[in-house]
């Protein structure tokens, strides 16, 4: 599914975020900066340890607020990787309202870097505990608010679904727009 909204390309898609054409993808990161498991788990074997490496350097990250960018080293499609801290510790459970001040934080930071694309996961719905529906909406909808209330260099933002039903939940929510 596809949708404009304030001049920005709403999509969602079914497939691997580390896969994705976009200038920054998403990392749903922990304080520690550690990548142990999920989304962070499957971009650290693809980039490889330093990225991980790079995020620890940077932590503490403050949780609902703080955006660390690494590079890829052009490993992947995605030049950075957005490690926005969703939780304390690693497989910590998290809150609808620490997702979505983590989304906000995410755009500002992107729009910051003059970024013109960017991927986000179903961030909170895997190691954050959160039902599918709730963190897809979460997701969604705090993207909704940030572009209706600032300006941004952000031209595209994909949603990636892991599978058909994280999908159509993205879709259900993109069309709630």
């Amino acid at each position: 599914m596809e949708k404009f909204f304030k001049g920005v390309s709403l999509s969602s898609v079914q497939g691997d975020l580390v896969g994705q054409k976009a200038d920054a993808i998403v990392n749903p990161a922990n304080s520690l900066g550690l990548m142990n498991g999920g989304v962070a788990l499957a971009i650290k074997n693809a980039v490889g340890p330093q990225i991980e490496e790079d995020a620890v350097k940077c932590a503490p990250i403050q949780v609902g607020s703080g955006v660390v960018p690494t590079s890829t080293r052009s490993k992947i499609p995605a030049r950075l990787v957005l490690h926005a801290s969703v939780m304390e510790q690693p497989g910590q459970r998290t809150t609808p309202k620490i997702v979505d001040l983590s989304v906000r934080s995410t755009l500002i930071e992107a729009t910051a870097l003059n970024l013109s694309s960017i991927a986000f996961p179903a961030m909170g719905a895997g190691e954050g505990r959160l039902e599918l529906s709730e963190a897809t909406r979460t997701i969604v909808f705090g993207v909704k608010y940030y572009l209706s209330k600032h300006k941004t260099s952000l031209k595209k933002i994909v949603f990636v679904a892991f599978d058909s039903e994280a999908l159509k939940h993205f879709d259900h929510a993109i069309g709630q727009i």
